[in-house]
């Protein structure tokens, strides 16, 4: 940012054309590039590739259809029907027959005899065919086509071979046979290898399981052998999201990236005789390089017209503005070293021009202003002199007040911690008698709960007492049984008598009981009725205390107000005596930059030495600052007032202000010009 700023404006011209120009041809360019990429990308998936891959697919279909119609003469033939018809005994005519064919044809043609079971190829009669080694032929024997074709790599000699299967009827449609014809595909091969596009472009053959069977790599072909396996779609990096769709019968195009994180498009034909499908990839990249290198060439044309385009432009700028723009400079330079009597011409009214006649009326104005500054500068020493002095009373008065308001709020605090601690003694004495109350309750009802059960013991003590009596009645029926047993009874008139005694014992012990239990229910019902006596009282009791912790809450409430109230009068006093002090500060600095002005108003060499206006603009600032000594003496009254219509209840004698605060008004002098210039000649005579 510094460097910037410290640049002139001719070189802040001509970076920011060169900068606009520079952005201006790589937008355009970027643009260019991007339309021209995506118009080619498009025309690759659009146009050029399915029309490359469509040739491709017909050349490789014309050349298959060429061998299967080798196949189908060869197992149509007259001459091979008419050897199966004569019992297939002069084995000479066929071998000559089939090496015949792959001499011509090239074409390597084998027969197998489903009467014998013999296979005979160009090589002769090799074998009698079996279940376990050639399951080919019984496997195509049992299925219902006419035509099977194979195609795969012979590893022996590296060359793609087709092979053709077709069955062989006789007149009465039965089967006899199966032809088999191998045709050479290398050329077909090569042909596919050769039509990659671009040096990164591939071109490959997989079939309907994805297994790649025709491949620059040969590492990634798929071979019917158990010791070579090839890879398919799904194992290359990149084509694994969508080799379900590349093997589409109606064909796909879809974009990619490969392992490199190149961009690729790659599309798909069916190849329908062959149940292969032609996979043609190209590098996205290496298409659109073209347009790289002429984006490049465009940079690098921008840049040389931006160059001269700017250097144009300096030039011009130096002859019609930067020289007119030196001689203002010069003239500027001259009023920074105080001489503001320098002289400038200007005749045009362009930007330039207008900028050096404001330059000159400045130059009057300037004349006109220092000669004034020069004259009120000891006006306002005098002024800030008076100034200082009323701030630094107002300041001392400020200070007393805050240290009697903070006494007073010191106070306030001790009273209020006293009525805390009341509030809270009235609250644990209210919980305590809210508890006493319950407990008197329970204690109650306890009592309530004894006398019932008194009562119910009173009336099972009847129910043993008149078992007693019948327990007696019973002892002496059995006395008399006793007596008239004679000697035999004896023993039982004993028991008998024990068992009298025994009632009679329980009888007493039964009627003592009673009484107890009358004496205790009547204790109980006396209990009963002091106790619900004495609930009220207690209830009374706690209602009172609860009405004096109500009362010391709103006595804190309160309190705590009037000291919050105390807090911000210390505050707005600690405000005043603060600002105060800074008012005396500022007083002091404005006296001494008053003398700083008049001496560096010196500096400058002027004809004349008046100015209403800077006069009028002095003025303002000694009346702002009159104003803000009496918003400050006056605070005070204000907030004090305030307390008083929050709190009338507090009433307060009224205590005298130690300091008011001190207005001083020096704007007499300054009413009109004629005193302006009366108070100018009477403070030059005195410098005289």
């Amino acid at each position: 940012m510094k460097f910037i700023q410290n640049l002139s404006i001719k070189a802040k011209l001509i970076y920011s054309m060169a900068t606009l120009l520079f952005i201006a041809f790589m937008g355009v360019s970027l643009y260019n590039y991007s339309v021209s990429k995506e118009e080619i990308v498009s025309r690759i998936v659009d146009h050029e590739l399915p029309a490359h891959i469509d040739k491709i697919a017909r050349t490789i279909q014309n050349r298959i259809q060429k061998d299967l119609s080798i196949a189908d003469v060869t197992a149509n033939s007259h001459f091979v029907h008419q050897w199966l018809k004569g019992g297939q005994q002069d084995t000479t005519q066929i071998l000559t027959y089939l090496r015949l064919i792959n001499k011509r044809l090239n074409a390597f043609v084998g027969y197998v005899s489903e009467r014998t079971k013999l296979y005979y190829s160009p090589n002769g009669l090799e074998r009698r065919i079996n279940p376990t080694t050639d399951s080919w032929y019984f496997n195509f024997r049992d299925e219902q086509l006419e035509r099977a074709l194979n195609v795969d790599m012979d590893y022996g000699t590296g060359e793609m071979m087709m092979w053709v299967n077709m069955k062989v009827w006789d007149e009465h449609k039965q089967f006899i046979g199966v032809l088999s014809t191998g045709m050479d595909l290398e050329k077909t091969r090569e042909f596919i290898l050769s039509q990659q596009v671009g040096e990164k472009g591939e071109v490959m053959m997989v079939d309907h399981n994805g297994a790649i069977k025709i491949h620059n790599n040969k590492d990634l072909i798929d071979v019917n052998d158990e010791l070579k396996h090839g890879k398919t779609l799904q194992t290359i990096p990149g084509l694994s999201a969508i080799a379900v769709e590349l093997m589409s019968e109606n064909g796909a195009v879809h974009k990619y990236k490969n392992k490199d994180g190149d961009n690729h498009i790659i599309t798909t034909r069916y190849i329908p005789e062959m149940d292969w499908y032609l996979i043609v990839d190209v590098s996205q990249d290496e298409m659109t390089s073209a347009i790289e290198s002429l984006f490049i060439k465009n940079m690098v044309t921008g840049i040389l017209v931006t160059v001269l385009i700017v250097l144009f432009i300096v030039f011009f700028s130096n002859r019609i503005i930067f020289s007119r723009l030196n001689s203002l400079k010069h003239v500027i330079e001259d009023f920074a070293e105080g001489n503001l009597q320098t002289s400038y011409e200007e005749k045009n009214r362009d930007e330039v021009g207008m900028l050096g006649l404001a330059i000159l009326s400045m130059q009057k104005r300037l004349q006109k202003i220092v000669t004034d500054i020069s004259e009120s500068s000891s006006r306002i020493i005098h002024a800030s002199k008076e100034i200082s002095q009323s701030s630094q009373q107002l300041a001392e008065g400020a200070q007393e007040q805050a240290a009697s308001i903070e006494e007073v709020s010191s106070s306030m605090e001790q009273m209020l911690a006293n009525i805390d601690q009341n509030a809270a003694n009235a609250k644990e004495t209210e919980s305590i008698a809210d508890k006493a109350s319950q407990n008197i309750s329970l204690v109650n009802q306890s009592v309530l709960e004894t006398a019932r059960a008194m009562k119910t013991i009173a009336e099972e003590v009847s129910v043993i007492n008149d078992i007693s009596k019948r327990t007696d009645m019973l002892a002496i029926n059995a006395a008399i049984e006793a007596a008239r047993a004679g000697e035999y009874g004896k023993g039982f008139a004993v028991v008998a008598s024990e068992i009298r005694s025994l009632a009679e014992n329980t009888q007493k012990a039964a009627h003592k009981i009673e009484e107890l239990s009358q004496s205790s229910v009547q204790v109980a019902e006396e209990s009963n009725q002091s106790l619900e006596t004495l609930i009220p009282d207690v209830r009374k009791t706690s209602s009172l205390v609860q009405g004096i912790s109500a009362a010391s809450r709103e006595q804190s409430h309160g309190a705590q107000n009037v000291n919050d109230a105390i807090l911000q009068l210390n505050d707005v006093a600690q405000r005043n005596s603060s600002a105060a002090e800074e008012l005396a500060v500022s007083a002091d600095i404005f006296d001494h930059q008053a003398d700083s002005l008049q001496k560096s108003i010196a500096f400058f060499s002027t004809e004349k030495k008046r100015s209403v206006k800077n006069v009028q603009t002095i003025q303002s600032e000694i009346q702002r600052l009159t104003q803000l000594l009496a918003d400050v003496s006056t605070s005070n009254a204000q907030e004090e007032s305030a307390a008083a219509k929050k709190y009338p209840a507090e009433e307060a004698k009224p205590q005298p202000r130690k300091n008011e605060g001190v207005a001083i008004d020096l704007s007499d002098d300054f009413e009109d010009e004629d005193n302006q210039d009366e108070g100018f000649e009477k403070i030059d005579d005195n410098n005289e």
